[in-house]
């Protein structure tokens, strides 16, 4: 019995999540109307602006090298294997 996998709505979840995950001003064009701009004034007592980027792990931390990793495999499987995949 073969089983069927919805990929196209496997990359909708991931890109939402990876959105769901951003800090900074947030654009309008946010699918996720309960987010709200976050962070700030990360930085500022320093003289650093540390706003944008992404949270990990439900923490208010910013691992940008994870999650450039993370975001880099999903395109890559997309140009990989995209059309063996159909339409999404």
């Amino acid at each position: 019995m073969a089983i069927l996998h919805d990929y196209g709505d496997t990359l909708l979840k991931s890109i939402l999540f990876f959105e769901g995950q951003r800090s900074g001003r947030l654009p309008s064009t946010q699918c996720l109307t309960w987010r709200k701009d976050s962070a700030l004034s990360d930085g500022f007592d320093k003289g650093v602006d540390l706003t944008g980027g992404y949270y990990d792990a439900s923490v208010n931390v910013k691992f940008n090298f994870p999650m450039a990793f993370s975001t880099t495999m999903l395109v890559w499987g997309v140009l990989e294997y995209g059309k063996t995949k159909g339409p999404i």
